[in-house]
C-alpha cells in the first residue's frame, strides 16, 4: 500500500475530483460536509490502515506491507510438491469431490460459473446496449449445449442452488465443456442481473464474494 502522487498539473481549467467534490458541495450547500485540504481528507480515507499501526508518513514515503509475512501463501518458498518446487497443474479432476452445504461442488450443478469484465464496459457503467429488456448472453461449448439439448442462440435456463435465470446462449469452442462464460451482467428489471445465481457467502480469505464458487446447470425451458 502506498500513496500516489500527481504526475502533472491540472491543465487549463481541468480539476482533480477533490476539487470537483469540492464545489459541488458548495452548489448543493453541503460545503462543511467536504471542507478541507487533501491530506486531511486522505488521512480520513487511511484511517482503516492508519489504525492497523501504519503511519501516515510511511505511506507518503513508500510502500507499505501491509500483510504480515506469516499470512502470506509460500512466503518461505517451500512447496508441498516432489521438487519442493512451484509446480503447475496438469491434470485434475474433481470427480471424487463431496458436495457442501453451500453447493459449492454438486454433480446436479455440473459447470462453473465464469463472468468477467469486457471492453465494452467502463468499470461498472452499464453501456447503452444493455440498458433494455433482454436476456443476458452467456456462451459454452458446443458439446456442451449438445449434452443439454439447447442450441445455439436459443433461450435456455441457467441454474444454480441459490437462483434462475433465462439466459440466451452461444456456442463457442473457447470456452470449456466444464463452464459457462459469461460478461459481467446488467440490472434485475432487465433480466440480466447474474448475482441472482450466487450465494451469500463469504471467502475464506478476504471476506470477499466467492464468485467463482457458483455451479450451474443449463436446461433446455421446454424440458
Amino acid at each position: 500500500m502506498k500513496c500516489l502522487y500527481t504526475v502533472v498539473p491540472p491543465q487549463g481549467e481541468a480539476k482533480s475530483e477533490f476539487e470537483i467534490f469540492q464545489l459541488l458541495s458548495l452548489r448543493l450547500g453541503l460545503g462543511d460536509e467536504m471542507a478541507g485540504t487533501p491530506t486531511k481528507w486522505l488521512k480520513k480515507m487511511a484511517s482503516p490502515i492508519l489504525d492497523k499501526g501504519v503511519t501516515f508518513e510511511e505511506l507518503q514515503n513508500g510502500p507499505v506491507e501491509m500483510v504480515p509475512a506469516h499470512e502470506i501463501p509460500y512466503a518461505d518458498k517451500c512447496f508441498k510438491t516432489e521438487s519442493g518446487l512451484f509446480e503447475f497443474i496438469t491434470d485434475f479432476k474433481d470427480d471424487n469431490l463431496e458436495g457442501s452445504d453451500e453447493g459449492v461442488i454438486d454433480k446436479n450443478f455440473p459447470l462453473h460459473l465464469l463472468f468477467t469484465s469486457t471492453d465494452k464496459w467502463v468499470g461498472s457503467v452499464l453501456p447503452e446496449s444493455e440498458i433494455k429488456n433482454g436476456y443476458l448472453e452467456v456462451q459454452a461449448h458446443p458439446l456442451t449445449l449438445k449434452a443439454t439439448g439447447v442450441a445455439d442462440g436459443e433461450v435456455a435456463l441457467l441454474e444454480s442452488l441459490f437462483g434462475k435465470l433465462e439466459v440466451r446462449v452461444r456456442g463457442s469452442e473457447d470456452v470449456r465443456c466444464d463452464f459457462i462464460l459469461a460478461y459481467k451482467g446488467g440490472l434485475m428489471r432487465h433480466n440480466k442481473n447474474i448475482n441472482v445465481l450466487t450465494g451469500d457467502i463469504l471467502s475464506e480469505k478476504g471476506e470477499g464474494a466467492p464468485y467463482y464458487d457458483t455451479r450451474v446447470r443449463l436446461r433446455n425451458l421446454n424440458s
